[in-house]
């Protein structure tokens, strides 16, 4: 029989159904596309976010067999670089062929009576179906196909308009993006210079209040603060960004709060209470530390898997060690400390135990070892410990 005729001898009801999944896959296309791109807060993206976790947990594996093979960890960070390149063209696919054969499901029914060929026999299989919804998607026009009837015609019209829509808000999202990354690195660069490549809050606590003068240390920490506040923001924004994970561990999103937040524990714990009072208790430190703690918070709720992690344990004595070569460092540029150091460091512990665990969380999701986050602790992390299951705001 001529697949014509074998068409119009199906129930009408397949086409009807054909039709009715091809509207549901153009919905979740264009639902995904507004909470990702139009209405980012939202963190509503279910669709993107399947795709982001399935393709990093894909990258984890394949790094970590990367590792095992080349026996080299520089190896697997090279692999987990690739990923948020790769999630960007996986989700834009994912957008463009939902729409597509979303399309191509509305119009297949209608091929041969309502679209034809505008010159001989017109196929009416699902492959024409999906040339032309191609066609009419990236805006090149119907080609060869043409519709007959007022209704495809108007469908026609909605879906090129759609497609240039969706390539326009594209390139948005990937602006938006990549100027997300760019604050990030930028914030980076500066936690690293400041303290002089060593990765250390002293030496950056220290450099802020040099001969003991703190009177320009607020500023410095407002800076601070507002660069946390718009990495926690576009990363609640864009959740993709989490999934750029560069080989130079100074870019590491772990590096970057656990600097900011070891600074801000030192400043309410090492420096003399009554001495740098206002200081202490201004709004800009204040802000520095409750920023600081939401985006732990938001990440650990919105980033991270439910399911438990296994982060390094502090060794407590470690941490004394720590906290008086903390306090040598203060001293040395003049900054007067507290004077009770017990009581100084049984604060700095209770207030590390606060926020540690999170930024642990963070860095093992996104495969990097302690050390490579905290170069200035190194040996303070032991591979086992306690378990920390990330909490619901």
């Amino acid at each position: 029989m001529h697949p014509l005729f074998d068409r119009f001898a199906q129930p009408p009801s397949v086409d009807r159904l054909l039709q009715i999944v091809g509207l549901v896959l153009i919905l979740i296309a264009l639902i995904d596309v507004y909470l990702i791109v139009l209405y980012p807060r939202s963190g509503r993206g279910w669709l993107s976010s399947l795709i982001s976790k399935g393709t990093w947990r894909l990258f984890q594996k394949i790094a970590k067999i990367g590792r095992s093979v080349r026996r080299s960890e520089q190896f697997g960070a090279a692999i987990l670089s690739f990923c948020g390149p790769t999630l960007l063209i996986l989700i834009v696919l994912a957008w463009t062929t939902l729409m597509i054969v979303g399309f191509a499901c509305v119009y297949q029914p209608e091929l041969g009576q309502e679209i034809q060929a505008s010159d001989g026999f017109t196929p009416v299989n699902f492959t024409t179906a999906l040339y032309y919804s191609g066609y009419v998607f990236t805006t090149l026009g119907v080609g060869d196909l043409v519709p007959r009837s007022d209704w495809v015609r108007i469908v026609t019209v909605i879906e090129a308009g759609l497609g240039f829509a969706i390539f326009t808000l594209t390139l948005t999202y990937l602006l938006s993006i990549y100027n997300a990354l760019g604050h990030r690195n930028v914030f980076a660069l500066m936690l690293h210079h400041r303290t002089m490549g060593k990765a250390d809050a002293a030496e950056l606590l220290a450099r802020m209040g040099t001969s003991g003068d703190f009177s320009d240390a607020r500023d410095d920490v407002a800076e601070l603060a507002k660069s946390l506040l718009i990495l926690l923001e576009s990363h609640h924004a864009y959740p993709v960004v989490h999934y750029f994970r560069f080989q130079n561990d100074l870019y590491s999103l772990a590096r970057i709060v656990w600097l900011a937040m070891d600074t801000v524990t030192l400043i309410n714990t090492a420096l003399h209470p009554d001495r740098y009072r206002a200081f202490i208790r201004s709004t800009v430190v204040a802000e520095l530390a409750n920023g600081g703690q939401h985006l732990l918070m938001e990440l650990s709720y919105t980033f991270l898997p439910k399911r438990s992690f296994t982060p390094g344990r502090e060794d407590e004595l470690i941490l004394k060690q720590r906290y008086l070569q903390a306090i040598d460092r203060l001293r040395q540029e003049g900054i007067e400390t507290v004077t009770d150091l017990e009581a100084g460091i049984e604060q700095y512990i209770q207030m590390r135990r606060r926020w540690v665990p999170y930024v642990m969380a963070i860095a093992h999701y996104m495969g990097y070892r302690w050390h490579e986050v905290a170069p200035s602790e190194s040996p303070i992390v032991r591979e086992t410990g306690w378990t920390l299951a990330p909490p619901r705001l």
